[in-house]
């Protein structure tokens, strides 16, 4: 997908970014308390980035404070993380409350259907 942008004769730089976001229900990096990390392509010997082109994200979930009393109050990354650890515990209109952003009633339709099609 990538490396089928780049034509013959095009620039490197007319590739668009190739984003990786892992979200990941234990801990990888047990040395901090921080969730998200970026990693990009880099030559730390030389001080060198090959460009902002390829990034990988690491979302480690279980790091945000994720209170059910205080979620729907929360900034985003703290309710998608809600969301992706804990949806499976909760009835489809449990979670529309507690997660009332738009962005949250799609993707809680969007199990619903999926759920609806492997009854």
């Amino acid at each position: 997908m990538y490396a089928d942008q780049l034509h013959p004769g095009r620039s490197y730089a007319d590739l668009r970014s190739a984003i990786s976001i892992g979200l990941l229900d234990k801990r990888l990096f047990r040395h901090d308390a921080i969730p998200h990390h970026r990693f990009r392509l880099a030559d730390p010997e030389h001080d060198m980035e090959v460009s902002d082109s390829i990034e990988v994200h690491t979302v480690e979930l279980t790091k945000y404070n994720l209170q059910e009393g205080t979620i729907s109050s929360a900034p985003a990354i703290e309710q998608w993380a809600f969301f992706f650890l804990f949806a499976d515990r909760y009835e489809p209109q449990q979670l529309r409350e507690l997660l009332p952003g738009v962005e949250f009633q799609d993707a809680i339709s969007v199990v619903e259907a999926i759920a609806a099609k492997t009854e």
